[in-house]
Parts: structure tokens; sequence; C-alpha cells
């Protein structure tokens, strides 16, 4: 298990010995259960540069919703979508 500080929220990350069959992808509406993940951080530009190091597919760039709120959505090997969030 790999564990993920984010700010008071810690996330857990299950690697198992063998690999389950992959999911169904399709975003949102591909699957019952988790799909979409998000996750408030204090660096965005450095996470979408650390994903695009690790050929991470970046969905949405680093963009500015609205005065003092920026996101990006990059795509885990599932194909679902996982945000993250920064607010000054």
């Amino acid at each position: 298990m790999h564990r993920v500080q984010c700010g008071g929220s810690l996330l857990k990350l299950v690697a198992f010995d063998t690999t389950p069959p992959t999911a169904v992808g399709g975003g949102i509406p591909g699957a019952l259960g988790l799909r979409y993940l998000t996750m408030y951080v204090s660096n965005l530009d450095e996470m979408v540069a650390a994903c695009e190091a690790a050929d991470v597919p970046v969905l949405i760039p680093a963009t500015v919703i609205r005065a003092g709120v920026k996101i990006a959505i990059v795509a885990d090997p599932d194909g679902n979508s996982v945000e993250f969030v920064e607010a000054t």
C-alpha cells in the first residue's frame, strides 16, 4: 500500500502482486464506482509538470476557472479523471 498525504486527507493506493483486469474506461458515465477524484493542492503547476514528465495524459491543462481558482485534470491508468484544484 502506498499512502499519499493530501492536506488533511490520506489517499491509500493499493498495488496488487498480480495485476487485476483492466477497468472499463469512459470517464464518469463509463461505469459504476470511483470515476473522478478531486484533490486540493498548493502547487498545481508542479503537479501538472510531474504528470507530464511521467507520461500521464493531461486532459485539461492548468486553467484558471475563476478568480483565485485554477484546475487541471489528468487521467489515471484506468481512464478515470483526477482533478487538481489550487485556490488562493
